[in-house]
Protein backbone atom coordinates (compact mmCIF):
# COMPACT_ATOMS: atom_id res chain seq x y z
CA UNK A 1 0.00 0.00 0.00
CA UNK A 2 1.40 3.50 -1.33
CA UNK A 3 1.81 6.59 1.51
CA UNK A 4 -0.75 8.07 -0.17
CA UNK A 5 -3.00 5.35 0.30
CA UNK A 6 -1.92 4.99 4.04
CA UNK A 7 -3.17 8.33 4.60
CA UNK A 8 -6.14 8.25 3.08
CA UNK A 9 -7.25 5.26 5.09
CA UNK A 10 -6.06 6.55 8.46
CA UNK A 11 -7.74 10.18 7.74
CA UNK A 12 -11.12 7.36 7.09
CA UNK A 13 -10.53 5.94 10.07
CA UNK A 14 -10.57 8.87 11.98
CA UNK A 15 -13.68 10.01 10.46
CA UNK A 16 -15.00 7.09 11.85
CA UNK A 17 -13.70 7.16 15.40
CA UNK A 18 -15.35 10.93 15.28
CA UNK A 19 -19.00 9.17 14.69
CA UNK A 20 -18.63 6.38 17.11
CA UNK A 21 -17.21 9.58 19.50
CA UNK A 22 -20.25 11.22 18.75
CA UNK A 23 -22.88 7.68 19.48
CA UNK A 24 -21.46 7.43 22.71
CA UNK A 25 -22.78 10.73 24.01
CA UNK A 26 -26.34 11.39 25.17
CA UNK A 27 -28.71 12.44 22.17
CA UNK A 28 -29.25 15.87 24.24
CA UNK A 29 -25.70 16.80 24.43
CA UNK A 30 -25.98 19.75 22.21
CA UNK A 31 -28.99 21.20 24.11
CA UNK A 32 -27.12 20.86 27.43
CA UNK A 33 -23.80 21.74 26.50
CA UNK A 34 -24.39 25.25 24.28
CA UNK A 35 -27.80 26.20 25.24
CA UNK A 36 -29.70 25.50 21.52
CA UNK A 37 -32.08 23.57 19.98
CA UNK A 38 -31.25 23.47 16.85
CA UNK A 39 -33.44 20.16 16.43
CA UNK A 40 -35.92 21.08 18.83
CA UNK A 41 -34.70 18.78 20.92
CA UNK A 42 -35.06 15.56 18.86
CA UNK A 43 -31.74 14.23 18.36
CA UNK A 44 -31.54 14.84 14.64
CA UNK A 45 -28.49 17.29 14.99
CA UNK A 46 -26.90 14.72 17.22
CA UNK A 47 -27.52 11.90 14.44
CA UNK A 48 -26.43 13.51 11.91
CA UNK A 49 -23.19 14.36 13.69
CA UNK A 50 -22.61 10.36 14.09
CA UNK A 51 -23.70 9.55 10.59
CA UNK A 52 -21.83 12.71 8.35
CA UNK A 53 -18.35 11.55 9.55
CA UNK A 54 -18.65 7.70 9.79
CA UNK A 55 -20.66 8.19 6.30
CA UNK A 56 -17.56 9.71 5.18
CA UNK A 57 -15.30 7.36 6.14
CA UNK A 58 -16.45 4.52 5.13
CA UNK A 59 -16.56 6.00 1.38
CA UNK A 60 -12.83 6.90 1.95
CA UNK A 61 -12.25 3.65 3.16
CA UNK A 62 -13.93 1.73 0.35
CA UNK A 63 -12.20 4.18 -2.32
CA UNK A 64 -8.66 3.56 -0.87
CA UNK A 65 -9.84 -0.27 -0.73
CA UNK A 66 -11.07 -1.17 -3.96
CA UNK A 67 -8.44 1.83 -5.42
CA UNK A 68 -5.50 -1.13 -4.05
CA UNK A 69 -7.47 -3.94 -5.11
CA UNK A 70 -7.76 -2.40 -8.78
CA UNK A 71 -4.01 -1.89 -8.88
CA UNK A 72 -3.17 -5.14 -7.50
CA UNK A 73 -5.40 -6.89 -9.81
CA UNK A 74 -3.87 -4.89 -12.78
CA UNK A 75 -0.26 -5.55 -12.03
CA UNK A 76 -1.13 -9.04 -10.89
CA UNK A 77 0.19 -11.58 -13.79
CA UNK A 78 -2.83 -13.81 -14.58
CA UNK A 79 -2.75 -17.62 -14.10
CA UNK A 80 -2.33 -18.39 -17.82
CA UNK A 81 0.41 -16.09 -18.66
CA UNK A 82 2.44 -17.73 -15.75
CA UNK A 83 1.25 -21.62 -16.37
CA UNK A 84 3.09 -20.85 -20.27
CA UNK A 85 6.42 -18.86 -19.02
CA UNK A 86 7.34 -21.93 -16.57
Amino acid sequence: MSYRARNRLLTALGFIGIGILFAFLPTDWIEFGLGIAPDNSNGFAEFLLVLIPAGIGIALAADVLVRNWRRGKRSAPSRLQASHQG
